[in-house]
């Protein structure tokens, strides 16, 4: 399952984006939350800049339930923007299973 956040929505103090780099969507994208915390599978709100978005479960063929096409290119991790971004800390947070597509 796809949920995307509500940018209007707060975060605990040790996760989410700040104020500024939240997604700020228009005003009718935003009403599909309807004042709830998240929204479910609308992909198109992936396409802000700083939409925030949580995977729960998995889909056999995430690419045929969504209409979209995954980019696997691989990424170097110490480099990779999402990784600083999400201040994910290579020694307490496993990364095996992001580039290979497995949680085990």
């Amino acid at each position: 399952m796809l949920s995307v956040k509500n940018p209007e929505k707060g975060s605990p103090a040790y996760a989410g984006l700040r104020e500024q780099d939240k997604a700020d969507y228009p005003e009718k994208l935003q009403e599909e939350f309807r004042d709830r915390r998240f929204d479910r599978e609308d992909v198109e709100l992936l396409n802000f800049e700083g939409a925030e978005f949580l995977l729960v479960g998995a889909r056999k063929d995430p690419e045929a339930a969504y209409g979209i096409e995954l980019d696997t290119d691989p990424a170097d991790y110490g480099h990779a923007d999402t990784v600083r971004r999400l201040r994910i800390v290579k020694s307490r947070h496993p990364v095996k299973p992001l580039f290979e597509g497995r949680w085990d």
